[in-house]
Order: C-alpha cells, then sequence, then structure tokens
C-alpha cells in the first residue's frame, strides 16, 4: 500500500482559489485528488 505526502486542501485547490465554499472550489480539489492517486498509481 502506497501513500502520498499529506496536502492540504489549499495546495490542492491552487493558489488562485478562494476559501469560499464553491462548487468549482469543491471540484478543483477533487480533480486534484484523483491526480495524485493517478501519480501514486503509477509509480
Amino acid at each position: 500500500m502506497s501513500f502520498g505526502p499529506v496536502r492540504t486542501w489549499q495546495e490542492l485547490a491552487g493558489v488562485e482559489s478562494s476559501a469560499e465554499p464553491t462548487r468549482a472550489l469543491y471540484q478543483s480539489v477533487g480533480d486534484a485528488v484523483m491526480r495524485e492517486i493517478a501519480a501514486l498509481k503509477a509509480s
């Protein structure tokens, strides 16, 4: 089993994202989580 480094939602959302909980923010974080999982799977 592999575990990656700890990431905050702010890191996953990106610097231009606001802390306002919007659908776009949730989508951005979700997309980043999926990219992180794919990177772990590939390694």
